[in-house]
């Protein structure tokens, strides 16, 4: 009699305790982070200054309102690299130097790219995106 009572008060608590599980495991899951963590948002930085130099930066943290000229200025500000800019009304920002390489020096001039094109606006002027891969080339018209 003992024996079948302490199966059966065995069976019950296996039972009562699985349904505990059961009942916690199809709870929903919650997939966004709490908000006490702050996701970063990254891009990429190449800087190619034509002399067969490249810098490549990896998983810049960019802010929502950074554009390339401004990624580029914050990423290489830390490195003492000089960035030379020159205003044009109504068209932006032209950048007319990356550390030693200057625009006209052996015709060639600072351009860059975004995920592989070259944008029709200035660089002040585009919006960095999370994972965006900027490339900076020190080049020619001829040498694209």
């Amino acid at each position: 009699m003992i024996k079948r009572f302490l199966v059966t008060a065995t069976l019950i608590v296996g039972l009562f305790f699985g349904y505990l599980w059961g009942k916690q495991s199809s709870l929903p899951i919650n997939t966004q982070p709490p908000a006490s963590i702050v996701l970063a948002h990254t891009y990429q930085l190449m800087i190619d200054y034509g002399n067969d130099t490249i810098s490549t930066f990896y998983d810049v943290a960019i802010g929502e309102s950074d554009t390339v000229l401004s990624g580029l200025q914050q990423s290489l500000k830390d490195k003492k690299i000089d960035v030379g800019v020159k205003e044009y009304n109504g068209l932006g920002t032209l950048v007319t130097k990356i550390g030693p390489q200057e625009n006209g020096k052996g015709k060639k001039y600072w351009q860059y790219w975004v995920n592989g094109k070259h944008p029709d606006v200035g660089a002040d002027k585009y919006l960095l995106k999370s994972g965006d891969v900027v490339e900076w080339k020190f080049t020619s018209a001829s040498e694209q």
